[in-house]
């Protein structure tokens, strides 16, 4: 079946950059004890996982932006290569064309595509092939993490949720698309000028600011007298009193001239001059920062701010975000096209009619919601399937049920297909089979109802990438089928076309988490038991 543009655009922006982080219990695996980890447990586990200092992170197939981290960002590896410098791997996570992955030591770093800031150092380089920090999260208090299309999660200890990188439909968490009546961005009255300060208040969200209204200067911030202005009203000056200018931007033209702010994110304004040059002005910082083309502040992780509390779960989406509260209920902020929110409306916040969830999942343009009953729910977008209740509606605004599931025990969303894993340890899947991701053997081009993924036993984990799948069985191999064109199978195919049935990613063993991303997988686990340490060319980054 054919997407339509739009749709098109929205799954290329994504990829199918689901991440499922999978993660085995090390003891129970050495004890030969059959114990699988729901999406709860996986994602944002009550207990981290130890972090052995020895886990490294392997990679396979797409590298045109570097997403494998082995130090290369071109062509693809059919084969596990290793993600350079990094140790202590405790969590991995795939994104459209980057990824993530969360250390021992607290850290987060990322790597590959950095367009619309994926990679959170606050930098405007387009790409990264080595791994980055994170800027700002350290010392120990991300609890998980979450790679969606062009934008990432991470999940501190105390259950509030950082975000970084595109924020076109407010998948950021702070921005007033995404949300209909939240406060935000109140007094923001960071960065003095002299003896004046700047100073914002958003009232509801309604799109419009009230701010007061300043000529900034290098030395002096000075309020003229009328005080408060819309945001189309409201100017700053960059220009000195007297000589230079602030920071490294001058205005076209020379003087003061006169900067429209376009948006207002966090303590950064994004302004116009009025012959169209877009710059950004930091307030904290007191200077012009380089405006990026996607002018948001999304260049460094940026606190979501939901009206519920304590969150214990994410999952990033094509263009939204998902986040389980401790209620069992679950938020939903960002792009809602496709109704991918599920609350019926066209805003967000709280899904409609869903309760006592574990676990959940965003695709690409549709979410996922594991119950404690071990069924699952569905809503967003249908085109494929994807919510594998068989009826062929287009999309569902709000949750339904997918046929023919009980005792699941895990979910994963990608692109246009689904999976769930069942305590038995096989795996079922529904949606999209157009380059045999459903692994049932067919060619068939779609399913509505969940089918088996064929020779699959003994699954504790599961993960769902762009029309590709992989599965992590009780014995630490990867099992991947679906596509193949870009080497996503790491079977030491080169280009293989595509598997309708599981193969065995090579090199692999003893392997601990799984991820998925738009056209690579990823793995961690001990060096000393995963021969995939190798590239090619040898030992990388070492």
């Amino acid at each position: 079946m054919e997407l339509s543009s739009e749709r098109r655009s929205r799954v290329s922006s994504f990829r199918g950059a689901r991440l499922i982080l999978a993660v085995a219990l090390t003891v129970a695996a050495s004890l030969g004890l059959a114990k699988v980890l729901t999406p709860a447990e996986v994602a944002t586990p009550a207990t981290p996982l130890p972090a052995a200092p020895s886990n490294i992170a392997v990679t396979w197939g797409f590298n045109g932006q570097g997403q494998l981290g082995d130090g290369a960002n071109a062509g693809e590896s059919e084969r596990p290569v290793r993600v350079s410098g990094l140790s202590g791997v405790k969590a991995i996570s795939a994104g459209d064309e980057y990824s993530l992955a969360l250390l021992g030591s607290g850290d987060v770093v990322a790597w590959g595509e950095n367009k619309k800031f994926q990679l959170g150092d606050g930098s405007t380089r387009a790409d990264s092939p080595l791994p980055v920090a994170v800027r700002g999260l350290s010392g120990g208090t991300v609890r998980a993490i979450s790679a969606g299309g062009d934008h990432s999660l991470a999940l501190l200890n105390n259950g509030s949720v950082m975000a970084w990188g595109d924020n076109e439909d407010g998948q950021l968490g702070d921005d007033e698309a995404a949300r209909g009546s939240r406060e935000g961005l109140s007094e923001k009255s960071q960065g003095p000028f002299g003896t004046a300060m700047i100073f914002l208040t958003l009232d509801s969200w309604s799109g419009e600011v009230n701010a007061h209204r300043y000529e900034v200067y290098a030395g002096a911030a000075v309020r003229p007298p009328n005080g408060v202005a819309t945001r189309s009203e409201l100017v700053v000056f960059d220009g000195p009193a007297p000589g230079g200018y602030v920071g490294s931007f001058a205005p076209p033209g020379g003087g003061r001239e006169p900067l429209r702010i376009v948006s207002a994110h966090g303590d950064v304004l994004n302004v116009s001059t009025s012959s169209g040059t877009l710059l950004s002005f930091d307030v904290a910082q007191r200077a012009f920062v380089p405006h990026h083309e996607y002018g948001r502040l999304g260049d460094v992780p940026v606190e979501v701010e939901l009206p519920r509390g304590v969150l214990t779960a994410i999952s990033a989406g094509g263009e939204f975000s998902l986040g389980l509260a401790s209620d069992g209920k679950v938020m939903a902020w960002g792009d809602n096209g496709e109704g991918q929110l599920g609350d019926g409306t066209d805003t967000g916040v709280t899904v409609s009619k869903l309760s006592g969830v574990t676990a959940i999942a965003a695709g690409a343009n549709y979410s996922l919601a594991l119950l404690k009953n071990g069924t699952v729910m569905a809503w967003g977008d249908n085109e494929y399937g994807e919510l594998g209740d068989g009826t062929g509606i287009e999309r569902s605004d709000l949750p339904i049920l997918v046929n023919r599931l009980s005792d699941v025990t895990a979910i994963a969303a990608g692109a246009n297909d689904s999976l769930a894993l069942l305590r038995n340890g096989t795996v079922m899947a529904w949606g999209s089979n157009e380059s045999g991701q459903l692994g049932d053997g067919t060619s068939k081009e779609q399913s509505g109802i969940p089918v088996a993924v064929s020779k699959l036993r003994d699954v504790t984990a599961i993960a769902a990438g762009e029309d590709f799948n992989l599965a992590l069985l009780r014995n630490g191999t990867v099992m991947a089928w679906g596509e193949g064109v870009n080497d996503e199978l790491g079977n030491d195919e080169a280009n293989a076309t595509q598997s309708d049935v599981p193969v065995r990613v090579s090199g692999l063993s003893d392997v601990k988490g799984i991820a998925a991303g738009g056209g690579d997988g990823a793995a961690f686990g001990p060096p000393a038991s995963t021969k995939a340490i190798l590239s090619p060319s040898g030992p990388a980054g070492e």
